[in-house]
């Protein structure tokens, strides 16, 4: 009787916590988006600057290769709309707080930092809502209709919530880093300038030589970017979509347990 008692208690405290979570969460993008809206000039700048890569590769790459023009351009207008989806800034956002020693009241927080970074991040997609609708029908309109067009649509959606949760992961796993190394922005420009090369951003991976190709598969972050842009450009064959699917949520999953064991050890080393 006193096991079901403590097991009973155990629940409700279980059920506390997840209520917390839900609420805090729910403030959060509500207070993130007021943000967004109020530093809304800023928001449309970054939006210019995610635009104008996206752009000059596709005009660079237009010279070189012997693509049609209006099969690159679709290409890049999916990387500008899966980079709105899966963009993330945890390391820029938490890196200075760890190295003026400011982010100690984060860590006794009942919410993890993690989830408190996440949030602002979702309340940003929601503030650029209009512009996915918007790039999303461009996309439909310059690959012609298609019967399976909602399900490319669905498929595309989970594999960028996918890809922002890597994303988010491997940034965390850096930014914790701060409490060992000093830089960790440094590493993390290292780790970006990859994200370009191997997620697909500057080309499609398929214009590399083959050692490239298959280094591209070992990185987070074709997984996490490449994946969505090659199935809302209609560059995946759909045989081989579900084992990429598996195989994506697998990556998540090594994210999270890395993520996790960095962590401990961090901290730990910064404790002791």
């Amino acid at each position: 009787m006193t096991g079901m008692v403590a097991c009973h208690r155990v629940e409700l405290g279980r059920l506390k916590v997840l209520k917390y979570w839900i609420c805090y969460s729910r403030t959060s993008v509500s207070v993130f988006l007021r943000l967004q809206w109020a530093f809304r000039e800023s928001v449309v700048f970054w939006l210019l600057s995610d635009f104008l890569s996206p752009v000059i590769y596709f005009l660079v790459w237009s010279q070189v290769v012997s693509v049609p023009h209006q099969q690159l351009a679709t290409y890049y207008v999916s990387v500008i709309l899966t980079r709105q989806f899966v963009e993330e800034w945890i390391v820029w956002a938490m890196a200075p707080e760890i190295e003026a020693e400011r982010f100690d009241p984060q860590m006794i927080k009942p919410v993890s930092p993690l989830i408190h970074y996440f949030t602002s991040n979702v309340a940003h997609k929601v503030f650029k809502a209009p512009l996915f609708i918007l790039l999303l029908l461009t996309l439909v309109w310059m690959r012609g209709p298609s019967s399976q067009a909602l399900v490319e649509a669905v498929i595309y959606v989970w594999t960028c919530v996918v890809g922002l949760v890597i994303l988010h992961l491997l940034g965390y796993t850096i930014a914790i880093l701060g409490f060992v190394v000093r830089r960790v922005t440094h590493i993390y420009t290292v780790v970006d300038g990859l994200r370009v090369l191997f997620s697909g951003e500057f080309a499609p991976v398929i214009f590399f030589p083959d050692f490239l190709q298959s280094a591209a598969l070992f990185s987070p972050h074709w997984w996490a970017i490449g994946l969505p842009i090659q199935i809302i450009s209609g560059s995946t064959p759909s045989a081989a979509l579900p084992l990429a699917l598996v195989v994506q949520f697998g990556v998540a999953v090594i994210m999270a347990v890395v993520q996790t064991w960095v962590s401990r050890w961090a901290l730990n080393r910064w404790a002791g």
